[in-house]
């Protein structure tokens, strides 16, 4: 199971909180937490779609100090994710309820404000969630029973269409316990766990929209053997005939690119333009196929492995010899090589064209201007030890205006490209050709919230990305 981490108390915070719920002696009281978990259908948690956990509390004494302990188990694969749903303050799938006695956290826990971290245990057993914080002036007033927080996560289920289990209950997470409440006198209570039996567990099953499942003989392995590229044809099938969306998740292992045509019919290329130093390497590309209405969430993750046996530039690489830019944008290309497959040892040069390389290392660099628009040839050479020889690739450059919230340059504005984000943003992959068409939402940085923008642009019919600001 991954639950992700939302947020992280500073080592001072953890310090603060454990002496403010450990200090005190146990006392008697009758404090009651209660749960409710909406979004189950027919006595089923569905894949794929929301749920949250309601969140009660009764208190009859003024808490200075709270700690809340779930975990989320199964035995059988299924994973629960927690969902980022907006709101104040750094935890944005746990939500304080408006109008509660515990709203506004950071007046109520003066001293740490709401403090959600997550415990993960990968493989088999429970991840834990916990929240609380602790406080010195106002603290939480007594009342009744009132909803006051909400976690709100989606269940991820990857072998469709097994039926299975999930579970939740109280825990007790060292050094905190179960739950603790510690009231302005001094004292504190732990509560018992909150369903006895063992936990309250729900069968997971599918929701109409199944994620599409890869079709059976579609090829696994990817062979290149100098150039051209190679390309093979994955194809999928989605049991509701709803469409099909293909896209490269990530490449590991290698340092070339995953090139993906997707034919809008179930089907779609993948070839793999390579790097000298991607031969003998073991290579995998992470492709994903989903139905846009469920989600990337939800994709189906399909393995493709690809083996380099040879790769024989001639001065440039072989697999990336068309360079798209725009003007007031940095454009490189960092995969030069000479013939035999190492960049090590080589000297570069200049024969014709704009821009310029570095000697040693043979990295291109060009910053176009609007005098620069248009395509142009670039000849270089590349020699060692008195032997020489000579490659050419293309430059493209267009105005900067052109291509707003298209960041992979495809001349479409479309899932693609929120893939190419989500891999700049999380996994590290190639920035946008201009940054610009990346900063859809023009707040002048890239970041989640750019990714976001595309996909309601996409697929909800959210506005129209704009030329962002980040130059």
């Amino acid at each position: 199971m991954n639950i992700v981490s939302i947020s992280k108390i500073s080592s001072q915070g953890l310090l603060l909180f454990v002496l403010m719920l450990f200090i005190c002696s146990p006392v008697s009281a009758a404090n009651q937490v209660d749960i409710d978990i909406n979004g189950i259908i027919d006595d089923t948690i569905r894949v794929c779609t929301a749920i949250s956990l309601d969140i009660s509390i009764e208190n009859d004494f003024i808490m200075s100090g709270m700690s809340l302990g779930f975990k989320i188990w199964s035995d059988e694969g299924v994973s629960a994710e927690l969902d980022d749903v907006g709101g104040d303050g750094p935890s944005r799938a746990v939500i304080v309820e408006p109008g509660s006695r515990l709203y506004p956290p950071e007046s109520v826990f003066d001293m740490t404000g709401l403090i959600v971290d997550e415990f993960n245990h990968d493989g088999p057993g429970s991840d834990s969630i916990m929240m609380g914080g602790v406080g010195m002036m106002g603290g939480m007033q007594t009342g009744p029973l009132q909803h006051m927080l909400t976690v709100y996560m989606s269940v991820i289920d990857r072998e469709y269409p097994a039926v299975k289990t999930i579970c939740f209950d109280s825990c007790f997470i060292p050094p905190s316990g179960a739950f603790v409440f510690v009231n302005s006198g001094g004292g504190s209570l732990q509560p018992v766990t909150l369903w006895p039996e063992g936990g309250l567990c729900f069968p997971v099953g599918w929701a109409r929209n199944s994620p599409p499942q890869f079709d059976e003989g579609t090829p696994t392995e990817l062979v290149i053997d100098g150039c051209p590229l190679n390309t093979i044809t994955l194809s999928a099938t989605d049991a509701e005939a709803d469409q099909i969306v293909f896209g490269a998740l990530e490449v590991i292992g290698g340092g070339g690119e995953a090139i993906v045509d997707d034919h809008g019919d179930g089907t779609c290329d993948l070839s793999y333009a390579p790097i000298p130093g991607d031969v003998g390497q073991e290579i995998t590309i992470e492709m994903v196929a989903f139905d846009p209405y469920v989600g990337l969430p939800c994709a189906t993750i399909y393995d493709v492995s690809v083996t380099v046996l040879s790769f024989e530039p001639l001065g440039v690489d072989c697999g990336a010899t068309y360079v798209p830019g725009a003007t007031n944008n940095p454009i490189t290309k960092s995969d030069i090589c000479g013939a035999g497959g190492t960049c090590s040892g080589y000297s570069y040069a200049m024969v014709s064209g704009p821009g310029s390389i570095d000697p040693v290392t043979g990295v291109y660099t060009m910053l176009p201007s609007w005098m620069d628009i248009g395509s142009w040839t670039v000849e270089l050479e590349v020699s060692q030890d008195g032997q020489a020889d000579t490659g050419s690739f293309m430059v493209e450059v267009v105005g900067e205006e052109c291509c707003a919230g298209d960041p992979n340059f495809s001349g479409n504005v479309d899932v693609g490209d929120a893939i190419y984000l989500i891999n700049y943003v999380f996994k590290g992959g190639p920035p946008p050709v201009a940054t610009n068409w990346g900063d859809v939402n023009a707040d002048c940085t890239i970041n989640v919230g750019d990714i976001v923008y595309l996909i309601n642009y996409v697929f909800n019919y959210g506005p129209e990305p704009q030329l962002g600001c980040v130059y």
